[in-house]
């Protein structure tokens, strides 16, 4: 294999700019370089990015092979102006490549030696929602076909639990340890790098497979259902109950009774290790209530519906001490009738299709298990709070129908932000829109910006974003990753997009002019777009369309 870096000089770094400065959006660009690499390097093997703090390096791992025992690739290091410093060629055992370099080794794929593993996976009975719990093997083995690594999941035992008079449990979702540790990493992740907005509505994709088959517990939320038991009674009794993942044994359990029908609408673990869940009860009021991991229900708090009808509930999202739940309102109205019927669908409530004539915006802010205010936005507020972006002209206000959310933010002056997008079912996806709100909940900005670009992937797929605080407190920064399309063939194909970032003002009065990196010459890459290097300074990562040319954009922020 040839060394893919010895090429790199000083004629391979081409400098685009020095020193630049928006005196409207606070951001200082120190230095913009792209770098063209020999051989195979590329964003597509590239495996590994480190920010070495201690040597002031950047570290790139590109790997071009692996095995299930070795891997075969090439280092490269820079300085943190980018400047090339070296390369060296690596052949070595997987676990050596690992601790030398820090790589994760699940990037490598499995060890086809390794013959099988345990797991206990959850799932719901696609007919009846009755919970069940399938423990066996995942037998991993080398595919003839494609010649990777694959495996299969080889059923051994299967458990429907049930409740004390018999009853069926129907599945409203079910957590480990391992999911909350996952959610606090991610959380942490997102904090650290502010180019990710956290969703966190619902545990990863694969909670699932982050139960190990013969290690720790599984907790289960469930609606007890019994098939003659009448309609009055659907809906008013679940259990919460604690499984050895490894014997599939109940260990420990909790009923949770309600005086009269009630689904929950929305769940989310929180850091402290409980899950978080909301009830919509068939007499208009909701339940807040938090589940721990030994099944106890240690905060449950009724408040009034804010409005007549059904929230659409976005989020739970948690600041210190502080939860905040938020979300449109809409005209469907929850009914006793119609709470039985969403009660067949626990696991999966989406009130979706009645967000296109919201009656307004709902936040509600809890403290100490207490409700300390819940704020009402009716539909007309926003049109008299919206503000212009410095040099935006097509951008348009949300004034009505649905708005996607993509993040809440509560800022260091306690002001609530809002990210959202507006959607057509016909239309797709519209104008990107941020919402202010102060420290009670009162709406006082609504800004819109249109998108640049519009093509197949931003029409019915949402443009992300989200906002950070300004280092130096003197306003928050709103980051849209605008998508220009998509390299749709090759090995570097992937979807093309790129940061624009302006910043507001603190009080959330003004917005300045958007800063566009890389002019759509230049794209993020999927895994590893940005990074701290110190103080206040940040760096995006990623190349040209073909994924040839490695691209760096070096910002500080005030």
């Amino acid at each position: 294999m040839k060394r893919i870096l010895q090429t790199f000089s000083a004629l391979a770094v081409t400098l685009l700019s020095c020193i630049w400065v928006s005196p409207l959006s606070g951001q200082e660009l120190l230095k913009e370089a792209t770098f063209d690499p020999s051989g195979k390097a590329n964003i597509a093997n590239l495996a590994e990015m480190t920010v070495d703090q201690e040597n002031k390096q950047i570290i790139l791992f590109f790997l071009t092979k692996s095995t299930g025992k070795k891997v075969k690739g090439e280092v490269a290091y820079f300085d943190y102006d980018f400047n090339f410093i070296k390369s060296e060629n690596i052949e070595e055992e997987i676990d050596k490549v690992k601790t030398k370099y820090k790589i994760k080794l699940s990037l490598f794929g499995s060890d086809c030696n390794e013959n099988s593993e345990p797991l206990l996976t959850v799932e719901p009975n696609w007919a009846t929602g009755q919970v069940v719990f399938k423990k066996g093997q995942i037998i991993w083995y080398t595919n003839l076909n494609t010649g990777y690594c694959d495996n299969k999941f080889k059923i051994e035992d299967r458990v429907r639990p049930k409740g004390e008079a018999g009853e069926k449990i129907k599945l409203v979702n079910f957590w480990s340890k391992n999911d909350m540790l996952e959610y606090r990493r991610l959380k942490s992740y997102s904090q650290a790098h502010f180019g990710y907005t956290e969703y966190g509505q619902n545990l990863s994709a694969n909670a699932r497979k982050l139960i190990d088959g013969n290690n720790g517990d599984v907790v289960i939320m469930g609606m007890l259902s019994e098939k003659n038991r009448p309609d009055a009674e659907t809906g008013k009794h679940y259990v919460i109950q604690k499984f050895s993942a490894e014997s599939i044994e109940l260990l420990q359990e909790t009923k949770l009774d309600f005086p009269v029908v009630a689904v929950p609408i929305m769940k989310k673990p929180l850091l402290s290790g409980n899950m978080a869940y909301v009830f919509h009860r068939a007499d208009q009021k909701y339940e807040y209530l938090e589940v721990d991991y030994s099944t106890n229900v240690t905060t449950r708090t009724t408040f009034d519906a804010p409005d007549e009808y059904a929230w659409l509930i976005d989020d739970i999202v948690e600041v210190d001490d502080d939860i905040y739940i938020q979300g449109l309102s809409t005209k469907y109205k929850i009914t006793e009738k119609s709470i039985v019927g969403l009660a067949m669908y626990v696991q999966g409530i989406n009130f979706s299709a009645y967000a296109s004539k919201p009656t307004g915006y709902q936040i509600m802010k809890l403290n100490n298990n207490k409700i300390e205010w819940v704020s009402r936005t009716n539909m007309d507020e926003f049109k008299a709070s919206y503000k212009t972006i410095a040099g935006e002209k097509k951008g348009k206000p949300y004034t009505s129908g649905n708005l996607k959310i993509q993040g809440f933010h509560v800022a260091s002056n306690g002001n609530l932000l809002v990210a959202g997008q507006k959607y057509d079912t016909k239309k797709g996806y519209g104008d990107i829109v941020s919402l202010v709100f102060n420290n009670q909940g009162k709406l006082i900005a609504n800004y819109a910006t249109a998108k640049r670009d519009k093509n197949d992937y931003n029409e019915f797929s949402p443009t992300e974003h989200n906002f950070f605080d300004s280092p130096s407190n003197n306003g928050v920064y709103w980051t849209v990753y605008e998508v220009a399309g998509a390299k749709k063939r090759g090995e570097t194909s992937r979807i093309l997009y790129y940061p624009r970032i302006s910043r507001m003002s603190n009080d959330g009065l003004a917005m300045g002019e958007f800063l566009e990196a890389g002019d759509r010459d230049y794209f993020l890459d999927d895994n590893f777009p940005v990074h701290h290097l110190e103080d206040n300074v940040y760096f995006y990562f990623g190349s040209d369309k073909k994924g040839k040319n490695l691209w760096f954009y070096k910002l500080k922020f005030e």
